[in-house]
């Protein structure tokens, strides 16, 4: 009897993953790293940045519990240079390429470059990353993923479950001489953060009067000390928005000729509300009792007197990117391969149309400027806070008179502020490439060289009223 042998052929796997980021960095000039699309979809990442985290020597930002922008070998983000098919990409706000704008789906590798190469845009000092999109013909055949899920983060103003939509098409036509592809997802999130916050720690202030309980522990040879300015809790809810679109493009007219025609969009959406308490310390002899560690900061501060403070705040942004490209690469001969590229880029970045990027008010009492509100029925008679090494303090303050809450009528309008911007970044370019190849076994592989030209528009924008009296000096009616 003859056994019938069934053959499995794996078109994807791990191990196929690893091996072609094992071939980018065996094939690349310098020290490269290198993630495909297998590695990035083997997690839940909510951006870019998420995926580019799992890199050797790349950390990254977070913004809104989210990747926003990454540090490469201890260089910041205005340190390095962000790049899509090897073009440069524009930015708003700065140097710095914000990651979160990007989702992971419709992205087939990102490449690291974290040594020079004259091939690649000059800028990335820390690194240059790569973001390299689907091609249709690099996969013939037809693709088609749609994929649907939503995410539960607690969240008090909106939704606890929100959507999240991803789809893939890709197909190849005419002996897959001709490819076509496109990728888009979206994705709404609402979350709430809370914090706890000292704005600033001031050194070397005397905070004590004679009769003060001062448990200094300081042991620092210069004998510096770092009081706290303030103790408070904020909370936030944030609504988040991503929208990304990719459309591809190729004709293989014949085994030496590739044209590519390709799109980008991304859209991103913020919008936040707050609103906080706290307490302020003043440290000029006012204070009645005080620790410190031996590294010269105060653990614990208890002062008399003082104000208490409330702020409510909005703001957001919306940024978006577009990229139109087209690349053609003629193999001239078996030694020689020419390629031109060219596109289009803009990056636009705005403030929320109501609320600008930030609009605020404080709102309390002090004892030391008055309050235009009237006198308040309560003031404080002690405060006191505990900071831990944690980053987490407690704090509290009494109530002179006996009064256990705060009233509406202890709280008037301090001062309020708003601030918005706009920012645009045009940018054209064109590279002329060449690779050539040595055919015979000899000390010289290989010879690359180019010619690029680049122009970039940039315009920034920033509006901030300053700080507007609304209370401290008796002004608060032509607010209220």
């Amino acid at each position: 009897d003859t056994e019938s042998v069934e053959e499995v052929v794996v078109l994807g796997s791990y191990a196929q993953s690893l091996k072609n980021a094992i071939d980018k960095k065996r094939n690349a000039d310098g020290v490269v790293d290198a993630i495909t699309a297998e590695d990035i979809g083997k997690y839940p990442d909510t951006n870019l940045a998420e995926s580019l985290a799992r890199i050797t020597g790349v950390s990254i930002d977070r913004y809104n519990g989210e990747g926003s922008r990454v540090t490469v070998r201890g260089l910041g983000p205005d340190f390095n240079l962000v790049t899509l098919n090897g073009r440069s990409m524009p930015t708003v706000g700065g140097r710095s390429f914000d990651f979160a704008d990007i989702s992971p789906h419709g992205i087939a590798a990102v490449e690291v470059y974290k040594t020079g190469n004259a091939a690649i845009p000059t800028g990335g000092i820390g690194a240059t990353i790569n973001m390299v999109t689907t091609k249709p013909l690099d996969a013939p055949g037809f693709i088609g993923v749609v994929e649907a899920s939503a995410l539960d983060a607690y969240s008090v103003n909106g939704d606890d479950y929100t959507p999240q939509i991803m789809g893939i098409f890709s197909n190849t036509f005419a002996d897959d001489t001709i490819g076509v592809s496109l990728s888009a997802s979206h994705q709404v999130r609402h979350n709430r953060e809370e914090q706890a916050r000292v704005d600033n720690w001031r050194p070397n202030v005397n905070p004590t009067d004679p009769n003060a309980v001062w448990e200094n522990n300081n042991k620092r040879p210069d004998g510096y000390t770092w009081y706290p300015q303030n103790a408070g809790y904020n909370i936030a809810d944030n609504e988040t928005e991503r929208t990304n679109l990719q459309f591809t493009l190729q004709w293989q007219p014949s085994d030496d000729v590739r044209a590519t025609l390709d799109y980008t969009n991304s859209e991103y959406e913020f919008f936040g509300e707050r609103r906080g308490l706290g307490i302020w310390f003043n440290g000029f002899g006012s204070t009645t009792q005080a620790v410190t560690n031996e590294r010269g900061t105060y653990t614990f501060v208890e002062e008399a007197g003082g104000d208490y403070a409330v702020n409510i705040g909005a703001g957001g942004k919306y940024n978006e990117n577009n990229s139109v490209g087209f690349n053609l690469e003629w193999n001239a001969s078996d030694s020689l391969t020419v390629t031109f590229d060219a596109h289009d880029s803009d990056a636009e970045g705005k403030g929320d149309p109501k609320w600008g990027s930030d609009t605020y008010m404080i709102t309390g009492n002090t004892s030391y400027w008055g309050d235009a509100m009237g006198d308040p029925t309560a003031t404080i008679n002690r405060k006191s806070a505990t900071y831990y090494s944690t980053g987490i303090h407690r704090w509290t303050f009494d109530l002179a008179g006996g009064q256990e809450a705060l009233l509406p009528s202890d709280l008037g309008t301090l001062f309020l502020g708003a601030s918005d911007y706009y920012s645009s970044n045009d940018m054209s370019q064109y590279q002329l490439t060449g690779l050539w190849e040595n055919q015979d076994d000899s000390a010289l592989k290989s010879i690359k060289f180019g010619v690029s030209k680049s122009e970039q528009d940039w315009v920034n924008q920033n509006m901030y009223s300053g700080q507007l009296p609304a209370g401290w000096w008796g002004y608060s009616e032509s607010y209220i």
